[in-house]
């Protein structure tokens, strides 16, 4: 009981500690100097906004069990929101949209704002790993919680934040990264705990281990993007703190990756990571790849030097960053090729496709490409002719709304194939990209055209839904999920779009695949007048102890040992019965 009140008064005084920024927090934006029409525009998303996350606060932030009360410190809250029926929905069990909305709310309502306090405040005060025992989706755990941390301290300046990002990083290092017999990660695994609870961890992290590799043998593989796509959020986290440790090992396993890549430039989509070899020497551009060579881009973007011809100017000493350059130029060329092109007759309409289907997650590379303008190539007629294939999509539906996935019908005929829409933000990503790069206002009135879909036929009570046929009005037709990467991305993009033009510069951040927000050149030296960085961040002050009685932990310790011997003796004399069975015939 006295280390439990100890553990809460240690809670209480780490809120109470707030440190000054290490660097100026962002402003509010100023939309005064706006159009009127503009001005509205991007109030109309702020307010959308506020309605998505109050629905997930009112509904996920508290007790499970007690809806109403007061947010419990132990407890955690649910993953996503199910607007329809009301309910919480886990998948990833680490509170997905909260920390996927931080900086989102941050940069929609200011740092002062009422949304983004309420986030914040249940950020510190909950234990990052109190669901660790249990394995976990180790691609997702980096995007959205580690990700979405990172993407918070770049808006605010935050030490605390980024202390919390540190504890997720190792946690995945020392865990899925660990553990695994070669440089790639498995899928799923146990995160490792950054303090406390280490006998638990070990205990059941060995359980969990034997189960899998005896009986199941699951996770053996992953995916290009599942193993790929650390690298921004890496490198950026060893740039702010001054260390190789992150980075060396996104470096190696972009290595190992490129040790097998194709002619053409793409890398194999599917991977034995207990061999570390492809499945199949397959490659593609959409899902299984997408983040993979997305990051081609943007890891150079983040960690290189703009040169004084607005072009990236990569330190030598970095070699690896120079490939991903190389391998991106590679992968712009083919998208120009039919496998990955579906052209509308002789119209200037290009449909980004893989196996010659449309996907709407490949709308991110008409941005992708108009982004390459960077890195000494560019093509902003190609990403224009990518985003008209988008556009048509979206525009052939009654609902404004594009399908996940299909076959375009160049008639006028509904095309077959995967209807759904899933409130996915690839293709407004794009517009707001292309819009900053030519100040075209088009692209601002075809975003504005899928936010008034949003709220026509997604939009209820307490959030957004899904859509399961874009062909069809019908109500009955909803999908009762809002995932995290709405409010993450979809409410994001679409605010920036008709924010000030300034608001976020694509000069001086680079948008991780899940949209959080890196700043630019932090470079060592710009930060050494923020020396306490390293001796805040070890300091013990932002630690939360988890409220966690040391008595309960070995009870619970003992127990897992005694289930553990029980189920290798119960494997054992089945062993034994089927061997004697077979000995006696």
């Amino acid at each position: 009981y006295l280390e439990l009140l100890s553990s809460l008064r240690n809670v209480g005084k780490q809120l109470a500690t707030s440190p000054p920024p290490i660097f100026p927090p962002l402003k509010r934006p100023s939309i005064e100097s706006l159009s009127r029409e503009r001005k509205d525009r991007f109030e109309q998303v702020q307010d959308a906004t506020r309605h998505a996350w109050r629905g997930y606060a009112d509904v996920c932030l508290y007790s499970k069990k007690d809806q109403q009360s007061k947010y419990l410190g132990n407890h955690i809250p649910f993953d996503d929101l199910s607007p329809v029926s009301g309910r919480g929905h886990d998948w990833l069990y680490h509170a997905a949209t909260l920390y996927d909305s931080l900086d989102t709310l941050a940069i929609a309502f200011g740092v002062d704002s009422e949304e983004f306090n309420q986030a914040l405040q249940i950020v510190l005060k909950r234990d990052l790993q109190a669901s660790a025992l249990r394995p976990t989706k180790t691609f997702e755990y980096s995007l959205r919680i580690l990700g979405g941390l990172l993407g918070a301290f770049s808006v605010t300046g935050d030490v605390r934040l980024l202390a919390r990002a540190r504890d997720a990083a190792d946690a995945l290092l020392q865990g899925p990264f660990a553990s695994s017999p070669t440089v790639l990660p498995r899928m799923f695994d146990v995160l490792y705990p950054p303090r406390g609870g280490n006998i638990l961890y070990t205990l059941y992290s060995k359980l969990y281990a034997w189960g899998r590799d005896t009986f199941t043998n699951e996770h053996m593989y992953n995916s290009l993007a599942g193993v790929g796509s650390f690298s921004l959020e890496f490198y950026f986290l060893s740039q702010i703190l001054g260390t190789d440790e992150y980075r060396n090992a996104a470096d190696k396993i972009f290595q190992h990756l490129g040790r097998y890549e194709g002619n053409d430039g793409t890398v194999p989509s599917y991977w034995n990571v207990m061999t570390g070899e492809p499945t199949h020497t397959n490659g593609g551009l959409g899902s299984g790849s997408d983040s993979f060579i997305e990051y081609l881009l943007k890891v150079p973007l983040l960690a290189c030097a703009r040169s004084a011809h607005d072009t990236l100017a990569c330190d030598d000493q970095h070699r690896f960053l120079k490939d991903m350059l190389r391998l991106y130029h590679k992968i712009v060329k083919l998208v120009r090729s039919e496998h990955f092109v579906l052209k509308k007759g002789d119209s200037s309409i290009a449909y980004p496709a893989d196996n010659a289907q449309y996907y709407q997650l490949l709308c991110f590379f008409p941005g992708l490409i108009a982004l390459g303008k960077v890195a000494d190539m560019p093509d902003f007629a190609l990403a224009v002719s990518l985003i008209q294939g988008c556009h048509d999509m979206y525009h052939q539906s009654p609902l404004g709304l594009g399908p996940e996935a299909l076959v375009p019908n160049y008639n006028d005929n509904p095309p077959s194939g995967d209807k759904r829409y899933l409130l996915r933000p690839e293709y407004v990503e794009s517009l707001f990209i292309m819009y900053r790069l030519s100040g075209n206002q088009e692209f601002q009135d075809l975003g504005w055209e899928v936010y008034q879909s949003l709220e026509r036929y997604c939009k209820t009570d307490l959030g957004y839904t899904g859509i399961n046929d874009v062909y069809n009005a019908d109500d009955s037709e909803r999908i009762d999920h809002m995932p995290s990467y709405f409010i993450a991305e979809t409410l994001k993009y679409l605010l920036l779009l008709f924010a000030p033009d300034d608001y976020l510069s694509l000069d001086l951040f680079v948008f991780t695949t899940e949209a959080h927000p890196m700043r630019r050149e932090l470079k060592k030296e710009k930060l050494k007048k923020f020396k306490y960085i390293q001796t805040e961040l070890s300091s013990s002050k932002y630690e939360v102890q988890a409220p966690f009685p040391s008595l309960l932990a070995a009870i619970l310790a003992v127990a897992g040992v005694f289930i553990g011997l029980i189920v290798v003796l119960l494997k054992k004399a089945v062993s034994s019965f089927v061997f004697v069975k077979k000995a006696a015939k």
